[in-house]
């Protein structure tokens, strides 16, 4: 066989398998404590849903496109007033692609996709689009504690490292399609036991905090908010290994 023909071989087993793990994914849709579910209309009221990951920079939601498959993109761009649902609250929302790249740089490194996840989809080109809320929708009126000095303000941030530590190791891992999300976290049992040993000292601190969404400002100005729901932990850290 000549070089030519190996080289052809190859490349017809690795688009293969980038079909296979990206049919299996888009079938399976799976969902965790960091994804979200949006729900599209078209213009001729058909309904479509779709489960991505939730990324959230300075209080804001976005979502990426990460993948090859990508219609629910293409469907919010043309009718992009959709509904999103995660941590047990479901809100109206615009679907606003991001086009400025400073935002899209931002959004990036918080979440940032590893080699091994680009060459397992085939290095798709990546775009992202946040999800503005309606805020008169009913869903939206329980506000969460906004907090003001900065010692509860540096409280929460040890947390929130902490929880943001273990996510990004837990999606990395899962990016690479070899384990599930359940099984990636239960690969860093040490790195959730620290972290919940933080939330468990948050919240002896702070009993208010229990079961509440917390909002703080990055600065003074008050231009960038952060939330951490500590409902939403709570459940996290109660789940068992498979």
């Amino acid at each position: 066989m000549t070089a030519i023909k190996i080289i052809f071989v190859l490349l017809l087993i690795y688009l293969g398998s980038i079909v296979i793990f990206e049919s299996r994914l888009g079938y399976s849709q799976p969902q965790n404590d960091n994804t979200l579910v949006l729900t599209m209309v078209d213009g001729e009221g058909e309904v479509y849903q779709r489960v991505l990951r939730r990324i959230e920079v300075d209080g804001r939601a976005y979502v990426a496109v990460n993948h090859w498959p990508r219609s629910w993109y293409y469907r919010v761009l043309d009718f992009p007033e959709v509904s999103v649902t995660y941590d047990d609250v479901s809100f109206d929302a615009t679907a606003v692609p991001v086009t400025d790249d400073d935002e899209a740089a931002e959004i990036d490194k918080t979440r940032p996709l590893g080699l091994a996840f680009r060459i397992r989809t085939g290095f798709p080109p990546r775009y992202f689009v946040r999800l503005d809320p309606k805020l008169q929708d009913s869903a939206m009126t329980s506000w969460p504690i906004e907090l003001e000095s900065a010692d509860e303000v540096a409280d929460i941030k040890l947390l929130d490292d902490a929880v943001v530590n273990v996510s990004n190791l837990v999606t990395e891992c899962a990016e690479t399609g070899t384990l599930t999300q359940d099984q990636c976290r239960c690969q860093y049992q040490d790195e959730i036991v620290q972290a919940e040993s933080v939330f468990t000292q948050t919240i002896e601190k702070h009993p208010d905090w229990s079961g509440q969404s917390i909002l703080w400002w990055k600065d003074e100005s008050k231009a960038y908010s952060y939330n951490l729901n500590m409902q939403g932990l709570e459940r996290q850290f109660t789940q068992d290994c498979p």
